[in-house]
């Protein structure tokens, strides 16, 4: 194989690839990169069994072939090269030279027949969305999705497409984040309700790879894996095979203490209270951040063992007092994603959930949060 690429493009294509790359996995041919000719261009590959991308890249093919070269060194070799073309050419010996103006690097390559055989990247009957409207359902629940639950689905966020609305869910046990948003859909059947979980791992790849501008991506869940094609890039992913949780039984319908307040306001003070509950001192790790709803105002108080924090927020109330506990970087995560001026929070008592939700309720694009308290020491 021999291959001529220019450089600027071989890296702009080789780094969406690098979060597709496996460094933990005994098979070699994951760690690679696999490179194939195809007329005029070469197609490259990543997959690390989970989730993966290829992409076509424009080429001057002078031996056609199919290798594997080992990822982290391909990137770091690109990246270090001038800014002339790069010549990739391997020998009867499976030794990859690769080399651009005066710079030669020489690395051991796999055959290309050594790659796991990747899903049908087809999207075919698949669901055309705006890059924007998909990025904003995955980034305002992504923090809710759980690290490593025993529950395989709450390590993913849920997703159910009904006519033109999506609802994105995601729960680690401590919050819930629901975004409903009614998009410019094109599909085939719109009657069908199609509903997947994708892994948090896939969700925090893909939203490096799109924009929040109306360029057009098309998205088709198969039964084990999802494919989204973007541009002249297939990005593909496993599936998470699991029932999701009844999570609108978890939402309270009846809470009696309402308040509306500046998402703003609410968002700098908490900002400014991780400061003290998130320091880790003396094997203290997080303190909790008290809340006080008292008649029309907000008082937010902490103490850790490097020092304490108060400050106050102008509130509109209904219903009685409340002094209620958050582990305040969880608070902060959901306030951070509300795109609202103002913001409803309502709650019942100090041990039960306190749920967020916009002042004005638009059914075209809504969002809710759940966020469960801590008990707090008198």
């Amino acid at each position: 194989m021999k291959v001529i690429f220019n450089r600027s493009i071989l890296e702009a294509a080789l780094t969406p690839a690098m979060g597709c790359v496996s460094n933990k996995n005994t098979m070699t041919s994951v760690e690679g990169i696999l490179i194939e000719t195809d007329g005029d261009r070469c197609i490259l590959s990543a997959y690390d069994l989970e989730k993966g991308l290829r992409i076509t890249v424009p080429a001057t093919v002078e031996v056609e072939g199919s290798y594997i070269i080992n990822a982290l060194k391909l990137n770091q070799i690109i990246r270090s090269m001038p800014e002339n073309d790069v010549t990739i050419e391997v020998d009867r010996r499976n030794v990859a030279k690769i080399s651009s103006g005066r710079s030669l690097f020489e690395l051991h390559v796999l055959k290309g027949e050594d790659f796991p055989n990747l899903p049908e990247l087809s999207v075919e009957d698949g669901i055309s969305i705006k890059q924007g409207e998909l990025r904003s359902l995955i980034v305002m629940t992504l923090f809710a999705v759980a690290q490593n639950d025993q529950r395989p689905a709450l390590n993913g966020a849920f997703f159910q497409i009904e006519n033109n609305t999506i609802t994105a869910v995601s729960c680690d046990s401590n919050r819930l984040a629901v975004k409903r948003k009614r998009c410019e859909i094109e599909r085939g059947d719109q009657d069908t309700i199609q509903k997947f979980i994708i892994p948090g791992k896939t969700l925090s790849e893909l939203i490096k790879l799109i924009g929040d501008g109306d360029e057009i991506i098309t998205l088709r869940p198969a039964r084990k894996h999802v494919i989204i094609k973007i541009g002249e890039m297939f990005f593909f992913s496993r599936l998470i095979d699991e029932e999701y949780i009844d999570y609108e039984r978890f939402i309270p319908k009846n809470n009696k203490i309402i308040v509306e307040i500046n998402t703003d306001e609410l968002k700098r003070c908490l900002e400014r209270a991780s400061l003290v509950t998130e320091d880790i001192k003396m094997g203290q790790v997080k303190s909790p951040l008290r809340c006080n709803f008292e008649d029309d105002l907000l008082q937010l108080s902490s103490v850790s063992a490097s020092g304490s924090f108060n400050d106050e927020i102008i509130i509109k109330k209904e219903g009685g007092n409340i002094e209620i506990g958050f582990n305040c970087r969880y608070l902060l995560d959901a306030i951070r994603c509300c795109e609202t001026e103002q913001i409803k929070l309502s709650m019942s008592t100090p041990l039960m959930s306190m749920l967020i939700e916009p002042v004005e309720i638009n059914d075209d694009d809504y969002f809710i949060y759940l966020v469960l308290p801590v008990k707090m020491k008198d």
